[in-house]
């Protein structure tokens, strides 16, 4: 019995044969970083269809470490056996005196990817059932097809048979950096790197922009965005990680504030907006990501959205566009930015008392005239400062 991990892979499945050849590369450069940057020792990763097997003795580790690379569907802790019925009944008895205890409920589920086998995964099923009841009767052992405490999978793949017990669930996606490049407008707050992350976990290689609001909103402003950038970047199986800080924001959008009124949150978004443009076409992104969420506040309203994104040479993206906020929060918390980003939050300085909810596109063009939002970005983008995570 060899011990390895089994690592599923879903969505790429479904690609065209040039395409998902392409991503399974990317997805096995993927785990092997994982494993290097995690420590894990290995011999050997091998790539099946719709699996790709990590062989080491440390195969519950990388299963709970893999499962959290884009594209993977599930990780499981397993035993590589032949496939003969005598060696897959001796090992599914060793197997199953470790995790067996009186009185326990059991299941076997088989799969047969290798259709020419000649017992059918409901034979496997009955058949291995039967030999672990009589096996174990002392133990006052039982099955539960519906809840069982212990559920034995068998796979019988034309490469051999694997044993496991445990199914990780993994995060999905695409593999990272197979869908192109993207800048995202990241704030310490909640929503905004939960939409960088979705768009890591489609495939995308993100870049976090911060227009930075530290000198009103003091230094731990910038440090709870630091925190947060540093937490996407150990979602990037990648060696290298930029991240951008639009320093002197807060002074930029003091002015204008001054002077908008009812618009300055409309006139403080369309400056992002611009500035993650610039920095887009910079970096060479080829779309602008925001935490956006349909009428979350004022000015995602969707008028105000419409307003906001019109006459930009680069899409605007919002993957939180249709989510609500316990969502984006629990996803938050999964991520591991939640508690970063509740930590000392301060509101906006900025903020009217009365914020514009509904505005036109031809509205949202003079105020982008009005205070000269094109010529403020351009100056705020050449001194961005580009740092490495």
């Amino acid at each position: 019995m060899k011990p390895l991990c089994l690592v599923r892979y879903g969505e790429i499945s479904l690609k065209g044969a040039s395409t998902r050849s392409f991503m399974e590369k990317q997805l096995i450069n993927s785990i092997v970083y994982t494993l290097d940057s995690n420590g894990i020792p290995y011999s050997e990763v091998k790539l099946a269809r719709g699996r790709i097997f990590v062989y080491t003795n440390h195969a519950e580790e990388a299963a709970h470490a893999l499962s959290k690379v884009f594209g993977v569907a599930s990780t499981s802790p397993a035993w590589e056996i032949s496939k003969g019925l005598k060696e897959i009944e001796q090992a599914a008895l060793k197997v199953f005196s470790k995790a067996v205890q009186r009185k326990y409920t059991f299941a076997v589920r088989a799969r047969r990817e290798d259709k020419g086998y000649p017992l059918t995964s409901m034979d496997l099923q009955r058949h291995l059932g039967s030999l672990i009841l009589e096996k174990f009767k002392d133990f006052g052992i039982s099955v539960d097809l519906e809840n069982p405490d212990v559920t034995l999978y068998l796979e019988v793949r034309r490469t051999g048979a694997y044993l496991y017990f445990k199914v990780i669930r993994g995060v999905g996606g695409l593999p990272y950096a197979t869908s192109g490049k993207v800048v995202a407008l990241v704030s310490p707050g909640i929503d905004s790197p939960v939409a960088a992350w979705m768009m890591m976990r489609k495939g995308c290689e993100v870049v976090p922009i911060l227009c930075d609001f530290s000198n009103v909103l003091g230094e731990q402003f910038l440090e709870r965005w630091l925190k947060i950038a540093e937490i996407l970047r150990r979602w990037a199986p990648s060696p290298s990680f930029e991240a951008v800080i639009v320093k002197d924001f807060d002074e930029a959008i003091s002015g204008v504030a001054a002077k908008a009124g009812r618009y300055t949150c409309l006139a403080c978004k369309r400056l992002m907006y611009l500035v993650g443009v610039k920095l887009a076409e910079k970096l060479g992104g080829s779309c602008v990501v925001t935490g956006e969420s349909l009428a979350q506040v004022a000015s995602q309203t969707l008028s105000n959205i419409s307003s906001l994104s019109h006459n930009l040479p680069l899409p605007i993206l919002r993957p939180l566009l249709a989510y609500d906020k316990e969502e984006i929060v629990n996803l938050a918390k999964r991520i591991g930015t939640y508690q970063a980003a509740i930590t000392g939050k301060a509101p906006c300085p900025f903020t009217p008392a009365q914020p514009k909810t509904r505005s036109s596109r031809d509205e949202m063009l003079r105020l982008e005239e009005r205070f000269s939002l094109v010529e403020r970005a351009e100056s705020l983008s050449k001194c961005a400062e580009v740092i490495k995570l």
